[in-house]
Formats: C-alpha cells, structure tokens, sequence
C-alpha cells in the first residue's frame, strides 16, 4: 500500500485532533521547544498558535532524478509559507537513500545559501548499510512495495554518511536522527567532516522499530553532541522526553541523569541555535520549570513511576 494510500484512510478532521492532542501532551510534558519533522502543512496552524518554539524540517523525498525539481518546488512552497508567519523552518533530506542525488543537490545548495539547520535520518537499521553496501537487504523491496522507482539508485560500496555528505554543507548544524547502527568509523567520519554535528537519541523508537539501541557509550566516549527526541507517534507511544531518558537510564545506568537532561535542554536548544534564551537558567533566559518526581536520591536516580510535571 503506497503512504497516500495509508492516509486517505483518515479524515483531516482527524489529523487535525491528533495534532492538536499531539501539541498538548509535548506541553504538559514540559516541551518548551522542539525540531518537528514534516512534509504537509497539516501541523502548521497548530504550531502557530502554539507557546512550543517549534523549529520545522521540511523533509523531502524523491529518488528517481526526474522528480527533483518538482519535489524541491513543494518543500519551498511550505518553507515560505512558514517564514512568512515568522516561523522557523529549514528544508532537510528524508535519508541518504531516499533522496536522489540531483534532489540533494539542490537540498544542500539550499542549506548552504539560507545557512540553515539540517537533519537527517540515519542509519536507522542494518538495511540501509547493505543497500549502500551493493544494493541488497529489505530496502529495495519495501520501496517497490510502496510504489517508488528506486532503479537509479547505485550502490557505492560506502557506509551511508559517506555516500551522501558531498552534498550537505559543512558548517551548517547538522543532526543525525537515530544512528541505531553507527559504528566508530561512522561517527569519526561524521565528526571530522561536520564540526557542527548532533546526534538525536530516539530510544523507545528505536526499541519499538529494531528492538535495540544505539551505542550511546561509543558516543560519549567520543565526545559526540546528542540531544534525545522522541521520534513521530507512529513509532512511538507518548511524546515525553523524560519517558525515553528513563529508557537509557534502564539500559545504561551508569549515566547520571543531570547529563541526560543537559542532553534533552541545552544541547537541543544550542542544536536550534536558540540557546540565548532557552535551555537552561540563567539571567535573560525562559527557559521553563519542570518538576520531575519520584527520584531516587542520593544520586537522582530515575525510577519508574517518575513523571515530568510542567510548572512554568
């Protein structure tokens, strides 16, 4: 079933709900600013009226060449939409394989020219090492599943990143969403060519897509930016940041939780280059107060009936 087909059986009156339930919960859970990943303008209303700094990434597929220029035409359409309502937007690629390269291009010249934020979805599972690899794993069937002509796609024996990178601009923040299996070669490649990398850490996405997690102990060893996300609905039971903390926590508790929240406040807000005035207290700051409850002390130790409580 093509993705058109899967959300025609939804009215848009309940997309809209669902938005607007989404928009409430992020609130109540003591979201004060996020990066939000769309192709429609289904959440744009929502987003306007909301008290969340929300920063869009307009996220573009199309990897048959023929369709670039229309599929870049559509995601600057939304872009100017949203910068004419003094919102914060950036056109981004979907993945390393699902955008062509004449489509990247014009994506990456973009980014280059406007100096904005970019993100992408990386190496999410093993599949997409194989198919950049020599073309095999599930990925070719699940596009032809869905409709796609992925027949110009060419294999380049390189890890993904690596395939795709001449393409995206250097200096501009760049964001690395998953990295379920990244490796060291991976994330050294990535740090050396992109001096202003994040990852974003989407744990109980990644649990519920792959049934595992990425190697965060190879990030901090590495002294990689992450920041924590908590990826769409679709992957996802509940949209609280402090709910995929405490899923690391369980899995690596030898992180303290005060690094992890410096990951979900201050590196996303220093990522969102909005760090002047959210992300943590200090004098001129709006940061939010959140009170999280059910901590285990001495060493604020996470449990799990710990809940994130909005105050401010």
């Amino acid at each position: 079933m093509e993705l058109d087909k899967i959300r025609k059986t939804f009215s848009q009156d309940q997309i809209s709900e669902t938005i607007a339930n989404a928009e409430k919960e992020m609130t109540e859970n003591g979201t004060v600013a996020a990066g939000d990943i769309s192709n429609t303008t289904d959440a744009f209303d929502v987003k306007r009226r909301s008290a969340i700094c929300f920063h869009t990434f307009i996220e573009v597929f199309g990897s048959d060449p023929a369709f670039a220029q229309q599929r870049f035409a559509y995601a600057l359409g939304l872009y100017h939409l949203l910068k004419d309502n003094n919102s914060a937007a950036s056109i981004v690629p979907h993945s390393p394989y699902s955008v062509s390269g004449k489509l990247f291009s014009l994506i990456g010249q973009f980014a280059a020219d406007t100096h904005n934020l970019l993100s992408i979805h990386h190496q999410e599972n093993e599949d997409e090492n194989l198919l950049f690899n020599n073309k095999s794993g599930a990925i070719p069937e699940r596009m032809k599943a869905y409709g796609v002509d992925f027949s110009s796609f060419c294999p380049t024996g390189k890890r993904p990143l690596k395939s795709v990178a001449s393409f995206l601009p250097e200096k501009n923040h760049l964001l690395l969403v998953h990295n379920t299996v990244s490796n060291e070669e991976d994330m050294l490649f990535a740090r050396n060519r992109f001096p202003n990398l994040w990852l974003a850490l989407c744990p109980n996405a990644n649990r519920f897509i792959e049934n595992r997690l990425p190697d965060i102990e190879l990030f901090r060893k590495l002294n990689l930016n992450l920041t924590i996300g908590t990826d769409s609905l679709a992957a996802n039971r509940q949209l609280s940041v402090l709910e995929e903390i405490k899923t690391i926590s369980r899995q690596f508790p030898e992180i303290k939780t005060e690094e992890m929240l410096g990951w979900a406040t201050l590196n996303g807000a220093r990522f969102l280059k909005i760090d002047d005035t959210f992300g943590s207290f200090e004098k001129g700051k709006k940061p939010g107060i959140i009170l999280i409850n059910h901590i285990q002390l001495p060493d604020s130790t996470l449990s799990r009936a710990s809940k994130a409580k909005r105050l401010l």
